[in-house]
């Protein structure tokens, strides 16, 4: 009840919020905004909040900056695109900077959204300022060409910078997940199998993500469609054991 009157610590209402996710309830999103509009209001108090930080923030923007960070990933979670793109512009004005990681959030939403050149725009912008390492660099790259090559057919280009990250960051499942995608449009869909399950069993832990363990599974449905039980049995297998903690095995579908 003291939740629910919004009485209980910050860290508990947080907390809620979070459980509320995972359990896919819609009304998340609000429930966050109310909860920021009561910390900047006042209506929370919270402890040291006069004093700021070594990076500049008070407690209270800190919390702020917490909660918006979980209305886009959720956001984007429900294809609420419009929604993540408000809470990353609060994010930019609360940092009182475009700070790179808004910036590049900013970019992946609006390739969401099939802006492209608006994404290419403030990629461009954001690369200018300096300070963006490689890796970032190379991925937003990728990912803006394989934006382009849903006309172009040119997934080779987009291809070449997922292989360039991975040269950097071996375990970047975004780049993984991506690079696969590219081998599927060009048809070469046991390279992009190959791809992912090798990826999988090199680094489980850090690789097990639901979006390319979905890929994998939708892969191995294309590629033997009566076959795929067995691997996805596998697949799961290997989920339990290595996934993280709230890993959602539902993403492995095995028909009866």
């Amino acid at each position: 009840k003291y939740v629910q009157a919004g009485q209980a610590p910050f860290s508990l209402l947080a907390l809620t919020l979070e459980v509320a996710a995972r359990q896919n309830d819609v009304k998340v999103i609000d429930q966050a905004y109310a909860l920021k509009e009561k910390l900047m209001s006042g209506q929370l108090d919270v402890i040291g909040d006069v004093e700021p930080g070594p990076d500049g923030f008070s407690p209270r923007d800190r919390k702020c900056l917490y909660l918006l960070s979980l209305i886009v990933g959720y956001s984007l979670r429900l294809q609420r695109h419009d929604a993540a793109l408000d809470a990353i512009r609060e994010l930019a004005t609360l940092t009182r900077e475009e700070d790179t990681l808004v910036a590049l959030a900013y970019v992946r939403v609006l390739l969401n959204l099939f802006e492209v050149d608006a994404a290419e725009k403030v990629m461009r912008s954001t690369i200018e300022k300096g300070n963006v390492e490689e890796e970032l660099i190379e991925l937003h790259k990728g990912l803006l060409c394989a934006a382009r090559a849903q006309t172009t057919q040119d997934f080779e280009d987009a291809m070449a910078h997922f292989i360039r990250v991975l040269e950097i960051q071996p375990s970047s499942a975004v780049a993984i997940n991506n690079q696969a995608i590219c081998l599927l449009h060009l048809g070469r869909l046991r390279d992009a199998i190959h791809l992912l399950e090798s990826a999988l069993h090199r680094d489980p832990e850090a690789l097990l993500d639901e979006g390319l363990v979905f890929n994998l599974c939708t892969l191995y449905d294309l590629s033997c469609p009566d076959g795929s039980k067995e691997k996805k049995v596998a697949l799961r297998r290997l989920a339990s054991k290595y996934g993280r903690q709230g890993f959602n095995l539902d993403v492995i579908a095995i028909s009866n």
